[in-house]
């Protein structure tokens, strides 16, 4: 397990921003001022992220000698890997982890094989209810050996092919683990209308306690169960999360708690701050215009969201509106102008809807980076567009986009220069781009939060910036010299792969 450093690229990651401080911008009333989220007094310190390598087993496959000498050691058996598809005995599986002398665990549980789909007949769903069966039933077995072991976990990972096959929180996982540093509850296919257990009655001294808790990944309704447990949910108030994700959630139609988006969102704004979240394929129901604008705002650095239409994300930026984001990624999902949020750099992939609606959204993009990847509708006046409306950009990578034409980036960049003909040259954020060829960091300030928010208070009123870097990848058309060499008088940085 090593230490992984701080360096602004693992800060900035999975975008190309960071701040070392939460943002305290707020949005209040039916107006934007810089009044700020107001903090608690005492600011989740930020845990350390770890890396976890097994450098013994890589050696223990040089040779027959070597690999008896390391399996001598305890040290060997503290990684813990055990498939659900295989029926290795319990007893064994109990004797390898007894070798480990009381050693902190590196637990995973996955399958040994992915790929065994079924058919579309009837023989094949009998046959999918047949693994899922196996599955479940498995599962719960290696979940009575591993369950006393949770304090022991330095790393606790559960993959199942099918969601209902999860350990849920409020069952299993009892104790202090002190060395826990990743939980990840994850599957590969959802099954709807997983009812969720009753919570037992834990008494205090059984309570699932993990101070050193960095990442989460939580698949299924095990989202759900877990803030369904009170320690938990006291426990994440003061939680500085590295990475929560959450994923394949939909709630049954028969829960009596209604488990909604309103719900949904008011456990996020209760963790102390999570510096990257991601959130994919979310069916939770939601009522518009329940809750007032920015009624749970979270304390979130990065957001990706996944496969969500635009309804959903309309309300939910609704609803969590108020801070301001390092980094927004949106993928296989809708884009409106509705649904476009505060952030300093911008990622759109696979968005197929570049009619008026784009237009709208991209023009309250008031951030310093936007990304376009793999958008085949993207065309020339889609560039034009951006030039004159995205006021603050000053960073802009092209990746897999075909059908745009080096005319049209040209035009681009040529309107930039027009409006951007009297910007202020001390505020360029080019200055503080920690750079190369292709790389781009940039540390943020509390000067560019405000610029940001003020950007959304009179749209159309920032200065604009000129694009200093300018990055095109995937591109089918091969660039002459004396393309390139255009580009390159105009632009600090450019590439074209």
């Amino acid at each position: 397990m090593t230490a992984l450093k701080e360096t602004p690229q693992r800060k900035a990651f999975p975008g190309g921003v960071y701040r070392d401080k939460p943002c305290e911008l707020e949005m209040q009333d039916h107006h934007m001022c810089a009044g700020g989220w107001e903090p608690q007094s005492r600011q989740p310190k930020r845990a350390m992220v770890f890396s976890f390598s097994y450098h013994l087993h890589r050696a223990s496959a040089v040779c027959r000698q070597w690999r008896d000498i390391i399996r001598t050691l305890p040290e060997y058996w503290s990684r813990v890997v055990i498939f659900l598809d295989l029926d290795e005995p319990l007893e064994d599986i109990e004797a390898r982890i007894a070798r480990s002398k009381g050693l902190p665990l590196d637990v995973r549980v996955i399958r040994s094989n992915w790929d065994d789909d079924v058919s579309d007949s009837s023989s094949g769903e009998d046959e999918e209810s047949s693994q899922i069966k196996q599955e479940q039933s498995r599962a719960r077995e290696i979940m009575k050996i591993l369950a006393p072991l949770v304090p022991r976990c330095r790393s606790f990972v559960f993959d199942t092919k099918y969601s209902s096959s999860l350990p849920f929180i409020s069952q299993y996982f009892r104790g202090t683990a002190p060395h826990l540093r990743v939980l990840k509850l994850q599957c590969q296919t959802e099954r709807r209308n997983v009812e969720c257990p009753e919570i037992p009655t834990i008494k205090p001294e059984d309570e699932f306690t993990f101070p050193r808790l960095t990442t989460i990944v939580l698949d299924g309704c095990t989202f759900m169960d877990a803030c369904r447990v009170p320690s938990w949910t006291r426990q994440v108030k003061s939680l500085y999360l590295d990475t929560l994700s959450i994923s394949l959630l939909s709630v049954p139609d028969s829960h009596d708690d209604q488990f909604d988006m309103y719900k949904f969102a008011d456990y996020l704004a209760k963790i102390g701050y999570i510096r990257h979240l991601s959130l994919a394929h979310i069916e939770i129901a939601y009522d518009p215009g329940t809750e007032d604008e920015g009624y749970h705002q979270y304390k979130v650095d990065n957001l990706t969201i996944e496969n969500q239409d635009q309804p959903w994300l309309e309300e939910f930026n609704l609803i969590t509106f108020g801070s301001s984001l390092c980094y927004y990624h949106l993928l296989d999902s809708s884009i409106a102008y509705e649904s476009m949020t505060m952030a300093h750099h911008l990622r759109l992939e696979r968005i197929t809807d570049f009619g008026y609606v784009f237009d709208r959204a991209i023009a309250r993009h008031f951030g310093n980076r936007l990304d376009l990847v793999d958008c085949e509708g993207l065309k020339d006046h889609h560039l034009d567009v951006i030039a004159r409306k995205c006021q603050l950009l000053r960073r802009l990578y092209l990746l897999d986009c075909p059908n745009i034409t080096v005319q049209g980036l040209k035009n681009m960049i040529t309107a930039r220069e027009d409006v951007a003909g009297a910007y202020d040259e001390d505020r360029v954020i080019g200055d503080r781009d920690t750079s190369d060829e292709t790389g781009s960091v940039v540390e943020l300030t509390d000067e560019d939060d405000t610029e940001l928010a003020d950007g959304y208070v009179d749209s159309g009123g920032a200065n604009f910036t000129p694009i200093h870097r300018l990055h095109v990848q995937g591109h089918p058309h091969k660039l002459t010299k004396s393309e390139r060499l255009w580009f390159k008088r105009r632009l600090e940085f450019f590439s074209w792969d």
